[in-house]
């Protein structure tokens, strides 16, 4: 059975590895981060008439 590990990020300046949403957020609040990607999923849902459709791009007949 295939699993991956969470996934964890570097951080050079201190030498030690950290979770990768540690990494994200270290210098966020998590409303903010939040708030990012419900901004991000609107503004996508707005864009979806103007965009073509994931995984598609009229290459194929």
């Amino acid at each position: 059975m295939y699993h991956e590990k969470a996934p964890i990020d570097f951080n050079p300046s201190t030498g030690k590895f950290q979770s990768l949403m540690s990494a994200v957020l270290k210098d966020t609040s998590l409303f903010a981060f939040i708030w990012s990607n419900i901004r991000y999923l609107f503004i996508r849902w707005k864009l979806n008439k103007v965009l073509p459709k994931a995984g598609n791009i009229g290459l194929t007949s």
